[in-house]
């Protein structure tokens, strides 16, 4: 006695000349039918998830949205946060949690230019002394990383 030609657990190929047309087009309109209750079901679970991410945002102080405005230093023309590019002179509306990070790096872009341009990130009225040795300081003792050092009477 021979074996079958199929082997056992394998399906026969799909003949789809065994229906007829209205069997198909009955089957075209279910498959359609049951897309478009897929796409309704995952607009609702998409809705819901907004809905239920609203409802937490107004129940958490930290979490409501507020607008940033971003004011970034000269030198920087945006900042990364969570893999997230905020860009200079652009609005985000983000929650109140991110805008205090966003707030600090701003203040601390311009603290830094602050301190490119020289000036004293401890005294806002400091300004840079243009000092300059010159004749009228010969024979002056001066102390520096060295000792005292003399200035020669030549300049």
């Amino acid at each position: 006695m021979k074996k079958p030609a199929v082997t056992p657990g394998k399906k026969i190929p799909v003949d789809k000349s065994l229906l007829n047309e209205d069997e198909m087009l009955e089957l075209k309109k279910q498959a359609r039918a049951s897309v478009l209750a897929e796409m309704e079901q995952d607009a609702r679970d998409a809705y819901f998830q907004e809905q239920v991410a609203l409802a937490r945002q107004a129940n958490t102080p930290n979490e409501r949205l507020v607008s940033v405005t971003m004011e970034l230093a000269p030198f920087l023309p945006n900042i990364m946060i969570d893999g997230v590019m905020y860009f200079h002179e652009y609005t985000y509306d983000v929650p109140f949690s991110r805008a205090k990070v966003l707030y600090e790096q701003m203040q601390r872009s311009w603290q830094h230019q602050d301190e490119i341009d020289g000036r004293s990130r401890f005294n806002a009225y400091r300004r840079p002394a243009n000092v300059r040795l010159g004749p009228q300081h010969a024979s002056v003792p001066t102390r520096g990383a060295n000792g005292t050092i003399t200035a020669e009477t030549e300049i």
